[in-house]
C-alpha cells in the first residue's frame, strides 16, 4: 500500500516565511519612530577675506545684523509691547474725554462713518491688517487697536487711508449733513449704568475704544467684565421711556 505524501515541509516553510515578515515589520517600524538626523543640504559658507557678507537663506535674512540695517527689526513678536494691565488704574478727566471725542472726529469723514486708516498700506490681503487689529498691540508707543466688528475679508470696501494714493476729483456740491450725535448721558435713575449714545453695529467689540488700550478718555473703570450690553444699552436701538418726556 503506497505511503500518503507528507506536508510537513509546507507549514514549516510558512512558518518561517511569516516569522521573517514580522521581523522586517518590526524592524521597520523601530527605525520610522527614530526622530530624524537632519543634516544641512549646503555647508556653512566661510566669510570672504574681502569682508563680502556670505551667502544666506531667506529663512536666516531676517535674523541678519549686517551693514547700515542692523538695528532694523522686521519680526512683530520682537516688536510687540505688552498692553496695559486690566487692573491698571483709569484717570478720566473733561480734558482728556475731550482730545479723545477729538481725536475719533479727526479719523472719521462724518458721525458713524469707518475710520480712516492712518498709515500707507499695500492692500494686498486682510492679513496685514488683522497681524496688529486682530487683537490689538502695541508697538514703540503706538497703539493698533482691536477691531470693534467681527473679521471680515476686503477691509478697505470700508476703511480708506487719510492720504488719497490718487489726485481726488473736486467734491460736488451737495447738501449732506451726517448724523449728529447725542452725548447726552441719560440714566434710568441717579446711580444707574449710563446709556451707550451710539449703535452698537459692528462695534460689538466695546474693548476696542473702552478697553484698556482705548483712550484715556474713553477707558472704562471695569474693563474685566465682558458683557458689556448686560447694563447699558444702546440708545439708538431702545428709545427709554422717559425721553419722551
Amino acid at each position: 500500500m503506497a505511503k500518503p505524501p507528507s506536508f510537513a515541509p509546507y507549514p514549516r516553510a510558512v512558518n518561517v516565511a511569516l516569522a521573517m515578515v514580522i521581523g522586517v515589520a518590526v524592524v521597520g517600524y523601530a527605525v520610522g519612530i527614530r526622530p530624524a538626523q537632519v543634516q544641512a543640504i549646503f555647508p556653512a559658507l566661510a566669510v570672504s577675506p574681502s569682508g563680502a557678507i556670505p551667502g544666506q537663506t531667506y529663512l536666516d535674512w531676517r535674523q541678519r545684523r549686517d551693514g547700515p540695517n542692523a538695528v532694523v527689526r522686521s519680526n512683530l513678536g520682537d516688536l510687540r509691547a505688552a498692553l496695559p494691565a486690566v487692573s491698571s488704574p483709569v484717570v478720566r478727566t473733561p480734558e482728556n474725554k475731550r482730545e479723545a471725542l477729538e481725536t475719533r472726529a479727526n479719523i472719521r469723514a462724518y458721525e458713524g462713518a469707518p475710520p480712516t486708516i492712518p498709515h500707507p498700506i499695500d492692500e494686498q490681503n486682510p492679513g496685514s491688517c488683522l497681524a496688529c487689529h486682530r487683537d490689538g498691540l502695541v508697538v514703540e508707543g503706538r497703539v493698533a487697536r482691536a477691531i470693534s466688528h467681527a473679521t471680515y475679508t476686503n477691509c478697505t470696501q470700508c476703511h480708506v487711508t487719510m492720504e488719497p494714493r490718487f489726485e481726488k476729483p473736486p467734491a460736488p456740491d451737495n447738501a449732506f449733513v451726517g448724523y449728529r450725535l447725542d452725548r447726552k448721558r441719560e440714566q434710568a435713575w441717579q446711580g444707574a449704568p449710563p446709556v451707550i449714545p451710539h449703535s452698537v453695529w459692528m462695534r460689538d467689540r466695546c474693548e476696542s475704544c473702552h478697553g484698556v488700550a482705548g483712550l484715556p478718555g474713553l477707558r472704562t473703570t471695569h474693563p474685566e467684565r465682558g458683557q458689556c450690553t448686560q447694563c447699558h444699552v444702546s440708545r439708538t436701538e431702545y428709545s427709554p421711556p422717559w425721553a419722551a418726556r
